[in-house]
C-alpha cells in the first residue's frame, strides 16, 4: 500500500491490508444483496487513518454485525475477531441512501 508509505503509516499497512480484506470478504459474501458491489476506501487526517467497506446491505437487514468467538472446529467466523485485535476501534454505521459501512481505525504512524 504505497499511499500508506507516503502518510509515514508504513508499520500499520499489514494491519490495515488484512482487515480491508476481511471486511471486503465480509461485504462480497454477507453484505451485497443484488449487485456484488462494495467499496473499499482509506482517509488519514494526520493522525488516524479511516478504514472503511461500504456495501449494500443494510444494517437492519442481517444479524447484529459483531466479533464472535467461533468453536475451534469451526472454519468459519473469525474476520471481525482479526479486524477487533488488530484496529484501535472498528465499528458499523446505516447509510443514509443504501447499506452500511463498517469501519476501522488506526492510529498514528512513524516518524518522517
Amino acid at each position: 500500500m504505497g499511499v500508506m508509505d507516503g502518510w509515514g503509516l508504513r508499520r500499520r499497512v499489514e494491519d490495515v491490508r488484512l482487515c480491508a480484506s476481511e471486511l471486503a470478504s465480509n461485504a462480497l459474501i454477507h453484505g451485497t444483496i443484488h449487485d456484488h458491489r462494495f467499496l473499499v476506501r482509506l482517509d488519514y487526517d494526520g493522525v488516524r487513518l479511516r478504514l472503511e467497506v461500504h456495501d449494500s446491505r443494510g444494517r437492519e437487514e442481517g444479524a447484529e454485525l459483531r466479533a464472535r468467538s467461533p468453536r475451534e472446529t469451526e472454519p468459519r467466523g473469525r474476520g471481525l475477531l482479526i479486524v477487533a485485535a488488530l484496529a484501535d476501534a472498528w465499528g458499523v454505521e446505516g447509510r443514509r441512501d443504501l447499506g452500511k459501512v463498517v469501519w476501522a481505525h488506526f492510529s498514528g504512524g512513524e516518524e518522517r
